[in-house]
């Protein structure tokens, strides 16, 4: 990788001398972030012995290659999330990757718009996508079919081991499509997508859950939603999401094949105003019933699946939220069964005010958020693992956060996030006494450079 990364460095240094001679221009963005992170009971146990204090840094440069107003290829490079001393002196941590490489053209005599490479993206979403936001190979098309409306059609690849044999079949695919519609004051993404696995391919949780890793079968999964955004009112602005999904994994040999559907529902208000942003936000997610037996059983769950969502307008410590990385980011993920990244059976509450400015080139952000399990609330441990614990209606947590941004120049902004979290889990039921539900308090400051 070191020598692919040389190479790439080297490539641009050349098409920047000489951008011109073959007709390419050449642009760079960035976002780099640096910081440091300090949470107490990042754990939620007070007893626990854990390193509680950490620095993180973040590197992502996108290089653009543009030949004309109809092609461009796009490349970038990213150092992952990096802890600082992580490679000792004389030791290395690891070296940059490539996370988005592809090409960016319209079809010649056609307004078809495409993208095909290994790409972002994101389903469309009010407070973060509860299904799908990240990098993956695609290839990715947008055709206008009206004034305001278009068609969004894409083919995603998660997996592809390239096996022989009887495990040839270990591709794991989506097929996506939106219908954009873009009104005066409103704005709806309607959305569907399928997925399936192959049954040669080892099952991911994250790709396709409530599958057993170890199992070899074939699985399939659908999704349905809308989102909207409507403007009618400015300065008040609604928006708002509804996806429902449904996986079912086939029965082979010995393996109990194993079905989950669920839903979601979101819906914020904004009020914009020259020097703040009051916002109030809900959103629930649907939990499973007292009858589910979890991963081993064939029992129906009750919780919508995903690929790999990121709730990131929910909350700067619980969820995933924050500007900077490390434990002061998605403190709730993994916590007795909440994933902040997906859905999980829980609901959440929040209010807040954006966008505080009371000095020049200094703002705040501020939210108070209720979380509470939507589960069952004698669905309990079933076991002593950590995925296999649920927050029910009987479970529920506080938070607090207070951001505040310095936009020291255009830009670069030095970042403080302050936080609280406080939950609550009962202890009844079968609830395994280890865990925990101390409270949890951070704060975390760096420097953001974008480009």
């Amino acid at each position: 990788m070191k020598r692919l990364l040389i190479t790439a460095l080297a490539m641009i240094f050349v098409l920047g001398a000489f951008g011109q001679a073959q007709a390419i221009e050449f642009r760079a963005k960035g976002d780099w972030q640096l910081g440091i992170n300090a949470v107490k009971n990042p754990t939620f146990d007070s007893d626990d012995e854990v390193d509680e204090f950490m620095g993180t840094t973040r590197v992502r440069t996108t290089f653009e290659f543009i030949a004309n107003e109809n092609l461009r290829g796009v490349m970038r490079i990213n150092s992952n999330d990096r802890t600082w001393g992580a490679d000792g002196i004389g030791r290395e941590q690891g070296s940059f990757e490539y996370d988005r490489a592809y090409l960016d053209y319209f079809i010649p005599g056609t307004n078809i718009h495409m993208q095909v490479g290994k790409q972002g993206l994101t389903i469309p979403n009010t407070l973060g996508s509860h299904i799908f936001d990240d990098d993956i190979w695609a290839v990715n098309s947008f055709t206008p079919l009206h004034e305001n409306v278009g068609l969004v059609l894409s083919w995603a690849r998660a997996n592809d081991m390239f096996e022989a044999g009887p495990n040839k079949n270990d591709e794991i695919d989506a097929f996506l499509t939106i219908l954009p519609i873009n009104m005066d004051g409103l704005q709806l993404q309607p959305f569907g997508i399928y997925g399936m696995k192959g049954q040669g391919a080892f099952a991911n949780a994250d790709v396709f859950p409530y599958v057993d890793g170890e199992s070899r079968t074939s699985s399939h999964v659908y999704w349905g939603g809308i989102n909207f955004t409507a403007d009618l009112f400015d300065p008040l602005v609604l928006s708002g999401d509804f996806n429902y999904g449904r996986h079912s994994s086939n029965i082979t040999g010995d393996t109990v094949g194993e079905e989950t559907r669920g839903w979601i529902a979101a819906l914020a208000a904004e009020y914009h105003t020259d020097h703040f942003t009051p916002e109030l936000f809900l959103m629930y997610e649907s939990g499973h019933s007292s009858s589910f037996t979890g991963k081993d059983g064939n029992t129906r769950g009750r919780v919508m699946p995903f690929i790999s969502g990121d709730l990131h307008r929910v909350s700067s410590f619980g969820m995933s939220g924050s500007q900077l990385r490390g434990i002061g980011r998605a403190a709730l993920d993994g916590y007795a069964g909440i994933n902040s990244f997906g859905p999980s059976g829980k609901m959440a509450i929040g209010a807040g005010v954006r966008d505080l400015s009371l000095l020049d080139n200094v703002t705040h952000d501020m939210q108070l958020t209720y979380y509470q399990g939507t589960n069952h609330r004698d669905l309990r441990a079933l076991g002593t693992e950590m995925d296999e614990i649920y927050f029910t209606t009987r479970d529920m947590a506080w938070e607090f956060t207070l951001d505040t941004q310095y936009q020291m120049y255009e830009n670069l902004a030095a970042i403080l996030e302050l936080g609280y979290l406080a939950p609550s889990l009962s202890s009844g039921g079968d609830r395994d006494p280890d865990i925990q539900d101390d409270d949890a308090w951070k704060a975390a400051t760096g420097l953001r450079f974008q480009f």
